[in-house]
């Protein structure tokens, strides 16, 4: 197993290879692969890993890897490192990857959406102890620069769709990004959790990740109701926005129900990227279609139960939230 990636000499350039996965036999080396087109533009980042470990630069018999530790190294041959322009924090089934797929739309715009190996990283002192989450983060900006570099074309603005559950990394990417425009996009729990009965994410089963990411006590650890599981997902979700609107200037309150549109126009806005009317003509066009499922035209679902009692206490939280943002609009 070579200890640099392939073919790129110590002291040259990475090119277009980027690290991809960890290995799980040894969690502290990466796994690398070679971009072959200018952009990912796939909903999810897993779809664009699928597509590029099919092609045949990625089919060689020896793998590249090497020990995390040299990523900060070899991200600084890129040039100074660069913050993200926004990063998209969510609750889940709430128009995160439309939002995400509207970005995109701009060919100057890279968006990094649900990259595997950024929260590889930023969960390895769990499994990990010795990497501190001080360390991890900083494993996290490096990746960061070498996704960015990794196009032929390097983007003018990189914006990064995070996990649902990277929420509870707040304090930790704020500390990298002090004054990155953080949007926190929520929509109404029940109808989270309606969508979730559907289909169920990682973060909506118990035990696929470690109830720590969540603050869950013995008994929240312990609950194999799939619906309470996830309702208790969602209130430290939601919790946790409270927690952020509260005191970051650089926090945006976003909600599923003010639409595609407004929604972008709340991030560019944040962002100070352009918004012409070509690409306002775009959005409103891609804006009809399903997020996931780009070639079918969008139709929401039709709930008419009344939530759970259970969920009272999260939809609480969701008041809370929804009466900061109405009152910060009215401030406007």
């Amino acid at each position: 197993m070579s200890t640099t990636p392939p073919s790129t000499p110590a002291a040259a350039s990475l090119g277009q290879q980027f690290p991809y996965r960890l290995q799980k036999a040894n969690p502290l080396l990466c796994e690398w692969l070679t971009n072959t087109a200018d952009t990912f533009t796939e909903p999810f980042f897993d779809q664009t890993l699928t597509r590029l470990r099919a092609a045949p630069v990625n089919q060689q018999p020896f793998k590249g890897a090497a020990h995390v530790d040299l990523l900060p190294e070899w991200a600084a041959r890129g040039g100074p490192g660069r913050a993200p322009t926004a990063i998209i924090f969510h609750v889940s089934r709430c128009g995160s990857t439309l939002f995400s797929q509207l970005l995109a739309l701009q060919p100057q715009h890279l968006v990094l959406s649900e990259v595997p190996f950024f929260d590889e990283l930023l969960r390895l002192p769990l499994s990990c102890p010795a990497v501190t989450p001080a360390a991890a983060g900083r494993l996290f900006h490096a990746a960061l620069q070498l996704y960015a570099g990794s196009a032929p074309h390097i983007p003018e603005h990189v914006f990064v769709k995070a996990d649902s559950w990277h929420l509870h990394f707040y304090e930790q990417l704020r500390q990298l990004y002090p004054t990155v425009p953080f949007v926190l996009l929520y929509r109404n729990p029940w109808e989270v959790l309606q969508s979730q009965q559907r289909r169920r994410s990682v973060q909506a089963v118990p035990g696929m990740l470690e109830p720590a990411l969540f603050g869950f006590g013995p008994e929240q650890a312990a609950e194999y109701d799939l619906d309470r599981h996830m309702a208790n997902v969602l209130h430290s979700y939601l919790k946790k926005m409270l927690t952020v609107v509260g005191s970051d200037p650089h926090s945006i309150l976003l909600n599923y129900s003010e639409g595609a549109e407004a929604g972008l126009r709340k991030i560019v806005a944040a962002t100070g990227i352009p918004f012409p009317d070509h690409y306002a003509r775009q959005v409103a066009e891609r804006a009809g279609f399903h997020a996931k499922y780009p070639g079918q035209a969008f139709q929401e679902a039709d709930n008419q139960e009344e939530s759970p009692a259970f969920l009272a206490p999260t939809m609480a939280l969701y008041n809370q939230l929804e009466a900061l943002r109405q009152r910060a609009a009215l401030a406007e």
